[in-house]
C-alpha cells in the first residue's frame, strides 16, 4: 500500500495574470494542479505618488484568483529598478549601490540608506494590512537585487525588466553609508589600526584611510575575507529586518527569501549562512537557478538545499529560464530527492504548447497547438501541463533523502581566487579563467552517486554527523579549525575521508595545517613531480585505480618511512606511495596525490572504488548504496518517510534511450525521460554490476 503523500505547494508564476484575464479556462487547469499563482508587487504601482497608496490592481487579481479558487503567491519585491517610482528617483533621499571598481551607480537602492529601509517597511506593513494570511499560500521576499533577491545586483543591468544601468558581478559598496558601516565593522573586530595592519599585513596611518576595495585591489588575503565577510553579513542584518517585518503579518511557514541563484560571495551571498538564518526564524529559501539539465540543476542547487535541510529551512525551487519537457522531469525529480517544500515553475512553460508533435514525455497525441481560436497561445492541457501532472505524486514533501556522501565546498579558496565563480563556469569575471572545472566534476560525481555539498561553517556546527564520507578533491586553501572537526568525525563517528593532491590545504598566507593528524601527509616530506608508474599491491581493494594504472600518476611522496605504510594499507608504489590509508581510531582516511587536471581517469577511478570497496579498507564504513556506473544519464537516489519509515529508491533516466535496472530478481526497465520509483531492499543492479 502507497503511503498517502503529503504536496509540496505547486506554485505557477503568471505575472500580471493577463492569460487568466483573458482566458478563463486556464484557471481550471491550474486548479486541478493544485495551483498557486505567484505576482510580482511593484512599489511603483501601489504608490504611485508620495503617500498616496493604489492597491485596485492587486485588488482585481485577488479578486480574480478567488474566483477561481486559487491561492496567491506574492513576491514583496523593493529596491529594484524595475519598481522603483519615478518620483522617489527624482527625490534626494535616493541613494543607490555605487560600483567600487568603476565608481559608478547602479538603479537598484542602497540597503545601508535608512531611507530604502524606512520606505520597505512601510510597503510590506501596508501589504500585510491590506491582504490577510487567508488569502496567500506563501510570500516571497526580495529585499534587493536585480530581480528581487537577497543578492547584490550582479547581472547585466539591460533587459525589459531591469532598465539599462551599471551592472555585473562586482563590489557595490561605494555609497557613503555603505563606507561608514565597512570602517564601523573594522573598529568593532580590531579596535584600533595598529591591530588591523598586524592581521592584514597593511600599512594604513588611521581605520578612516580604510576604503572598500574591488577583487584584486586587497592589500591581503586576509583583508579580502574580512570584506567579503563584512559583505555579507550586511546583506543578511537587512534580510533579517525583512523577515521581522513580514512575520508582523504572516507565519513563518508562508514566508520564502527569494535568493537567487549564483551563491557567490560578490552577489553578497553565503548560503549555508542565509539557509541557518532562515531555519533560525523558521522561513524557507527559495533559489531560481534550474534549466532544462536534470544534472546542472542537481549540482547548482544542492549548494542551497544541502544547508537549508541541516539547518532546518524550507526548500523552495524555481527556474531561472524557460524549460523544455525533458526539463520538466528533471526538475521534479531534483525537486522530490532535495526534500523540497516548493516546486516553482512558470506559466509559459505549463499552458503554452511546447511541440506540435507526439510526445512520449508527456504521453499526449500529436495535435496542432492553434486548433483552438479562443485560447491563441495558450492551451490548458498543453504538454508541460500533462507532464507535471504525471509527476505530481512525486512532489511529496513528507520525504527526505538518505545521502551518504557529502563533497567539501571549501568555501575560502573559492572567495579567495573565483570570488564571482565559486569554482562554476557560469558568471566568470572578465578575464578569469578558472584553473580547474570543479562544476563540470560535480557532474561527473552525481552520474556516480548522490551528494551533498558542505562548506566550512557546516563543519563547525556538526553537518558531518549525518554523513559517512567526505569527499575533497578540490580547494587548498581552507579554515585550520575544520581539520580538528573532521578528525573528530573520522575517529568518533567512523568517517571516512577522501582526499586528492588537489586538496592539500593550507592557510590563507600558505602554511600547512594538520595534515599529517588528518590524511598522514606533511608537507615537509620530499616531494617528486613527473610521471611515475603506479603499481596498486591489492587490485581487490582499488580494482577501478588498479585498471587505470598503466595511466601513471604525476605527483608521488617520497618520504616512505612513514608508520601508516602497512604492509596491508600500503595500495600503490611508484617512486613513493600515490595512493594509502590511513586509519583514524573508528574512520579513516584515503589519499591519492594525483591532481584532477593531470591524472583525471586516475581520480575519478580513486574516488569510485573509495566508495565501493572501503568496506574492504575499513569494516566498521558501509559502502556507499546505489552507485551507478556505465550507464549514461541514469541516476538513483533512496529516499524515506520522514520518521524513517517506506524506503524506497527513485530513479531517473534523463536520456533518449531507455535504460534497465535490477532490483532483487526483478528487471525493471525505465523509458526515456521518467520517474520510477520502487521500495527499497537490499541490492540494486546496473549496466551488468552489483552494488
Amino acid at each position: 500500500m502507497c503511503p498517502s503523500i503529503d504536496p509540496m505547494e505547486l506554485v505557477i508564476g503568471i505575472s500580471d495574470l493577463e492569460p487568466l484575464f483573458k482566458f478563463p479556462q486556464l484557471g481550471d487547469s491550474l486548479r486541478e494542479l493544485g495551483a498557486s499563482v505567484q505576482t510580482y508587487v511593484h512599489w511603483n504601482r501601489v504608490e504611485p505618488a508620495p503617500g498616496r497608496w493604489d492597491w485596485s490592481e492587486y485588488d482585481r487579481q485577488v479578486d480574480l484568483l478567488q474566483k477561481h479558487g486559487l491561492k496567491w503567491v506574492v513576491l514583496l519585491a523593493h529596491g529594484q529598478a524595475y519598481g522603483t517610482p519615478d518620483w522617489y528617483k527624482e527625490s534626494p533621499e535616493c541613494l543607490y549601490y555605487r560600483c567600487v571598481e568603476h565608481g559608478l551607480e547602479t538603479h537598484v537602492l542602497s540597503h545601508w540608506s535608512p531611507s530604502t529601509r524606512a520606505h520597505a517597511e512601510e510597503l510590506i506593513h501596508r501589504f500585510g494590512e491590506r491582504y490577510g494570511p487567508e488569502l496567500l499560500s506563501s510570500v516571497l521576499l526580495g529585499p534587493s537585487g536585480n530581480y528581487g533577491e537577497t543578492q547584490y545586483p550582479c547581472f547585466s543591468g539591460t533587459d525589459r525588466w531591469t532598465g539599462d544601468y551599471h551592472s555585473h558581478y562586482g563590489l557595490y559598496a561605494g555609497d557613503p553609508q555603505a563606507i561608514a558601516d565597512w570602517r564601523l565593522y573594522l573598529l568593532e573586530k580590531y579596535g584600533s589600526v595598529d591591530a588591523l595592519n598586524r592581521a592584514w599585513r597593511s600599512h594604513y596611518r588611521q581605520l578612516s584611510d580604510v576604503e572598500p576595495f574591488a577583487f584584486g585591489q586587497q592589500p591581503s588575503a586576509h583583508a579580502w575575507l574580512d570584506e567579503m565577510d563584512w559583505y555579507c553579513r550586511a546583506m543578511e542584518r537587512y534580510t533579517e529586518l525583512w523577515i521581522g517585518w513580514a512575520r508582523q503579518h504572516y507565519p513563518a511557514e508562508y514566508i520564502y527569501l527569494s535568493v537567487g541563484g549564483g551563491g557567490f560571495v560578490l552577489a553578497g551571498q553565503d548560503f549555508s549562512q542565509q539557509a541557518k538564518l532562515a531555519g533560525r526564524y523558521g522561513v524557507g529559501c527559495r533559489i531560481t537557478t534550474d534549466g532544462t539539465d536534470y544534472v546542472w540543476n542537481m549540482v547548482n542547487t544542492r549548494r542551497l538545499t544541502a544547508p537549508c535541510r541541516f539547518y532546518g529551512a524550507r526548500i523552495g525551487l524555481e527556474p531561472a529560464r524557460a524549460i523544455d519537457l525533458y526539463g520538466i522531469v528533471g526538475r521534479i525529480y531534483n525537486a522530490a530527492t532535495s526534500s523540497a517544500d516548493q516546486y516553482h515553475d512558470y506559466g509559459y512553460d505549463i499552458i503554452k504548447p511546447q511541440s506540435p508533435v507526439a510526445n512520449p514525455v508527456a504521453n499526449v497525441p500529436a495535435r496542432d497547438p492553434g486548433d483552438d481560436p479562443d485560447l491563441p497561445g495558450y492551451d490548458p492541457r498543453s504538454e508541460g501541463y500533462f507532464t507535471t501532472q504525471r509527476y505530481l505524486r512525486q512532489l511529496d514533501r513528507g520525504r527526505q533523502p538518505r545521502i551518504e556522501v557529502a563533497v567539501l565546498n571549501m568555501r575560502t579558496y573559492f572567495n579567495l581566487t573565483q570570488p564571482a565563480t565559486f569554482g562554476f563556469r557560469s558568471g566568470l569575471l572578465t578575464g578569469f579563467r578558472a584553473p580547474f572545472d570543479f562544476e563540470a566534476a560535480l557532474m561527473w560525481l552525481r552520474g556516480v552517486v548522490d551528494f551533498d555539498l558542505v562548506d566550512e561553517t557546516m563543519i563547525r556546527d556538526g553537518a558531518l554527523s549525518r554523513y559517512r564520507f567526505l569527499l575533497h578533491f578540490f580547494g587548498n586553501i581552507g579554515s585550520a579549525d575544520i581539520a580538528p572537526a573532521i578528525q573528530s568525525w573520522m575517529e568518533e563517528e567512523g568517517g571516512l575521508y577522501v582526499g586528492t593532491g588537489d586538496a592539500i590545504w593550507t592557510d590563507i598566507w600558505g602554511d600547512a595545517f594538520h595534515l599529517d593528524a588528518l590524511v598522514g601527509l606533511s608537507l615537509g616530506a620530499g616531494e617528486h613531480y613527473g610521471r611515475s608508474p603506479l603499481q596498486v599491491l591489492d587490485s581487490s581493494a582499488l580494482p577501478r585505480v588498479s585498471r587505470a594504472a598503466s595511466l601513471g600518476i604525476s605527483r608521488s611522496i617520497t618520504d616512505t618511512s612513514r608508520s601508516y605504510l602497512s604492509a596491508t594499507t600500503h595500495l600503490a608504489k611508484g617512486r613513493g606511495p600515490a595512493v594509502w590509508h590511513k586509519r583514524n581510531g573508528a574512520g579513516a582516511a584515503l589519499f591519492c596525490v594525483g591532481t584532477w587536471q593531470e591524472d583525471e581517469a586516475v581520480i575519478k577511478a580513486f574516488l569510485v572504488d573509495a566508495m565501493t570497496a572501503c568496506d574492504h579498507l575499513q569494516p566498521s564504513i558501509r559502502p556507499a548504496s546505489h552507485v551507478v556506473e556505465g550507464q549514461e544519464g541514469l541516476y538513483l537516489s533512496a529516499l524515506e518517510r520522514r520518521d524513517g519509515t517506506d524506503p524506497e529508491l527513485l530513479a531517473l533516466n534523463f536520456s533518449p534511450e531507455p535504460r534497465c535496472l535490477g532490483h532483487d530478481d526483478t528487471l525493471w526497465e525505465l523509458p526515456p525521460y521518467s520517474i520510477v520509483s520502487r521500495p527499497l531492499e537490499s541490492k540494486v543492479q546496473n549496466g551488468g554490476g552489483s552494488k
